[in-house]
């Protein structure tokens, strides 16, 4: 018994091995392959999202005009509103009888005005101000001096697109007035001023009753990702390819943009 017990041979476990350095490398450049190939895809998804919610406050913006226009018989010098100098997004933007924009009389959520993409959500006291026109009799002048915007208000103003039409300038100087009831001097009926036609002269919201395809506003901040979201009197919301959009852009009359040409 003791001689058959002193034979027995003990039986070591193999020894416990890790990852190679190669192995490591291989599983790494699987991870990063997978990334690459999902994170675009991922930002599509996203991006597709954001431009789905400017769409629904387009909606929502169109809703609150019309109400503005039956309370007032006119539509607002702004969408959101002028600025308060020295305050911030959210704070009241006139003391007059008629408000200045649908703030908050007909639109309460601040968020209905803001786009997903503009970088100065978080900068609700940033302003700028661009050149805005009025009527001065039946003459387009430039207000003076300059009502002031704020940044995160981004479908009353925003920047201008680049030449090639795939990004925006980042100066305030370039930020342009997207939404304004009257862009051309008033002229005798049927002699619109020069290069505009008669049809495009007569789509302004300084007239009672527009048509259905006259312009009301369009955002840029989606530019980068090959974009232009523009919104017409009806409600009718589209999104553009910049390239469509530059044209326009470029002289100044994208508020002739319809939803069929554009």
């Amino acid at each position: 018994m003791a001689s058959a017990r002193t034979n027995k041979r003990r039986v070591t476990p193999p020894a416990k091995q890790g990852f190679t350095l190669i192995e490591l490398l291989v599983v790494i450049a699987i991870i990063a392959i997978i990334a690459a190939i999902l994170f675009p895809v991922f930002a599509k998804v996203r991006e597709k999202a954001r431009q789905t919610t400017v769409l629904a406050s387009f909606e929502k913006i169109q809703r609150g005009l019309g109400e503005f226009q039956l309370d007032y018989h006119h539509y607002p010098p702004a969408l959101y509103g002028y600025a308060v100098a020295g305050g911030a997004m959210g704070t009241r933007t006139t003391t007059h009888n008629a408000p200045s924009g649908l703030y908050p009389q007909f639109i309460n959520d601040v968020g209905v005005f803001q786009d997903p993409d503009n970088p100065n959500n978080d900068k609700p006291s940033a302003t700028v101000s661009p050149a805005v026109k009025q009527l001065n009799g039946s003459a387009l002048t430039t207000i003076t001096p300059a009502p002031l915007f704020y940044k995160a208000d981004a479908y009353d103003v925003n920047p201008k697109v680049s030449s090639d039409g795939q990004s925006l300038s980042t100066a305030d100087t370039d930020y342009v007035a997207r939404y304004q009831t009257s862009w051309t001097d008033v002229t005798t009926p049927g002699t619109p001023p020069n290069g505009v036609s008669a049809r495009d002269y007569a789509r302004q919201l300084r007239f009672p009753n527009p048509p259905g395809d006259t312009f009301v506003t369009l955002t840029t901040y989606h530019v980068p990702s090959g974009a232009v979201l523009v919104l017409w009197q009806s409600g009718s919301a589209k999104t553009l390819d910049p390239s469509r959009s530059t044209p326009y852009e470029a002289n100044g009359t994208f508020w002739q943009m319809t939803p069929g040409k554009g």
